[in-house]
């Protein structure tokens, strides 16, 4: 039996744990337990966090709204945003890693997870889409309605709209089944805003809901896109890394205007398969020693450099098809250049293999030119040695002032109720030719201003005899009572109607004329509905032509009257005033 003095002698006598250790290993053992010291006293403050929430959950009784406690937590995170002086709201402040580029990696994670949707805003987002589909089954028993797009894949930003496609629909054509599905949906009160644009490529219809704000964009018996959302969630699942660096690149070119495709930039579905490209290209892809090394910071710093410097624009073409490679642009004849002459981006499709769906990104100099400024600035922080503090995305690479930053958490409001114009255009369900819009005249715009002026007349005239019942008041109204009585109508009524009619006519065709740009850009105002490309029905326009000529016979016997009042001593106003038109 050894005495306790004994075996602290013994255990003093014991060589160090150290003692065996190089001195290279001994400093390492030496970080670990400092590091692991750390995370304890991390681990032990977030255990008392958990527990101090659900100390508060139980004293509340029952949980509290998702709403309400989202809405609290927007609050907190805006007034944090608000502030000049703080960090962008994605930015979460770490000890660890001090390596830029893991950093870099965790705050990459960060900005993905803070754009991505929320509970309650993919609540309303379903609602929506809810509302939509009841819509489309009320009118067609056989429709269905899929999603595609961003929101489909997961890589919308926050402002995104929801790509809605509707199947199924028979007997009718696009724009007559959009014009149907938006009078429903109007009449249920769910739309605040409507566009419907058929000079597209594909015609399609932008909505808004007026309870939430959130936007949609509806094609009728067009699957193209079902296709693209599907191979795109197949590729999310082979790279992992496809999703953070594909959300943080949308607002990379958001910021700067080059997210569109129909203004020369490049679209989310052609940034999908840039990235995509890239990932099958890289190193790690092909070498797993490469991969468990490579950070997405790594991975961002090389796609800059990749597109902004090393890509041949004018000689290869890409294919993210089999594993994806690159093939000679020139011998399959794709030579589609940029208005100032430089080669595009030639990206086949993986969908239609015999489609360049990057020939349309005419700025895509200016991409290039961002990718390489993007990859200067990364390179000169990788290359500190003590890396700046702080958020290294912002204000660096993308700004937090931005729309899609600074208004993130102002999403989800009410919209105002949509205004419908008392006129509209004539609708057919039947199957049609193309349309073809037909202006209205100028002869037939100057005649309707000489009629306002005409009227504008006679109503200071009436104001100017009014007063007291006169004899004249009485026989102008036994006059009336007697045109009543075989039928006749009042002209002056006559005279308004038709000037209310025939001003909406012009008024919506130079609605559609100044508001309507290369893109169907619509018109102010809170509703703004704006049939691109639909034409003039022709009985329409010939019975207001018979209504000009009726209204001048009117005219002339009205003016006939006022000659013979003035015989009576009344003065009358001279007819060339009249008849100027």
């Amino acid at each position: 039996m050894v005495a306790p003095a004994d075996f602290e002698e013994e255990e003093e006598e014991k060589p160090a744990f150290s003692s065996w250790l190089r001195d290279e290993d001994a400093a390492l053992f030496e970080e670990d337990e400092e590091r692991n010291k750390k995370q304890a006293k991390r681990n032990s403050r977030i255990r008392g966090l958990l527990k101090g929430r659900r100390d508060v959950i139980a004293s509340e009784g029952s949980p509290e709204a998702l709403g309400e406690v989202e809405t609290e937590i927007f609050q907190k995170a805006e007034q944090k945003s608000q502030d000049s002086s703080a960090l962008p709201p994605w930015f979460v402040a770490r000890d660890e890693p001090t390596a830029v580029s893991l950093r870099l990696h965790e705050e990459l994670l960060d900005f993905a997870a803070f754009v991505r949707p929320t509970a309650a805003e993919n609540l309303a987002r379903e609602k929506w889409v809810a509302a939509i589909e009841s819509a489309a089954k009320s009118l067609w028993e056989t429709a269905e309605v899929h999603i595609f797009g961003s929101y489909s894949t997961g890589l919308n930003l926050p402002c995104a709209d929801v790509d809605l496609a509707i199947t199924n629909v028979t007997g009718l054509r696009m724009s007559t089944a959009m014009k149907q599905l938006a009078e429903t949906l109007l009449g249920r009160g769910e739309l605040s805003k409507v566009e419907i644009v058929q000079s597209a490529k594909v015609p399609v219809m932008k909505i808004e809901q007026r309870s939430t704000g959130l936007h949609a964009d509806i094609v009728v018996n067009r699957g193209d896109g079902l296709d693209t959302s599907r191979f795109t969630r197949e590729q999310m699942e082979i790279f992992p890394a496809l999703s953070p660096l594909v959300l943080f690149l949308k607002y990379f070119l958001t910021q700067r205007g080059l997210q569109e495709t129909f203004t020369g930039g490049m679209g989310s579905y052609l940034l999908v398969c840039v990235v995509l490209s890239f990932l099958q290209l890289h190193p790690s892809n092909r070498q797993p020693q490469k991969l468990s090394v490579t950070t997405l910071g790594n991975l961002l710093l090389d796609f800059f450099r990749y597109y902004g410097q090393e890509f041949r624009y004018g000689t290869f073409g890409i294919s993210v098809l089999k594993g994806g490679s690159l093939f000679d642009r020139e011998a399959r004849d794709w030579k589609a250049l940029t208005r100032s002459g430089q080669p595009t981006l030639c990206m086949e499709s993986p969908i239609e293999p015999t489609v360049d769906i990057g020939a349309r990104v005419f700025k895509i100099g200016v991409v290039r030119a961002a990718f390489n400024h993007a990859y200067h600035v990364l390179a000169g922080m990788l290359l500190l040695k003590e890396p700046p503090t702080g958020s290294l995305l912002c204000p660096h690479l993308i700004r937090r002032d931005h729309d899609v930053v600074a208004r993130r958490y102002q999403l989800l409001k009410l919209q105002p109720a949509p205004l419908l114009g008392p006129v509209g255009r004539p609708d057919s369900d039947d199957e049609e030719g193309p349309a073809k819009r037909q202006k209205t005249s100028m002869e037939e715009l100057e005649f309707v201003d000489a009629l306002a002026e005409l009227g504008a007349q006679l109503a200071d005239e009436d104001a100017g005899e009014g007063g007291s019942e006169t004899e004249g008041e009485q026989e102008q109204e036994g006059d009336v009572q007697d045109a009543a009585e075989v039928g006749a109508e009042d002209p002056m009524a006559d005279v308004v109607d038709f000037l209310a009619a025939a001003r909406a006519v012009g008024l919506e065709e130079g609605l559609m004329e100044d508001g309507e740009g290369e893109e169907g850009a619509p018109a102010e105002g809170p509703l703004e509905i704006s049939m691109a490309g639909e034409a003039e029905d022709e009985e329409t326009l010939e019975s207001l032509l018979a209504e000009q000529q009726l209204l001048q016979q009117q005219l002339e016997l009205l003016e006939a009257g006022e000659a013979a009042e003035t015989t009576e001593g009344e003065a009358a106003p001279d007819a060339e005033e009249f008849m100027a038109f």
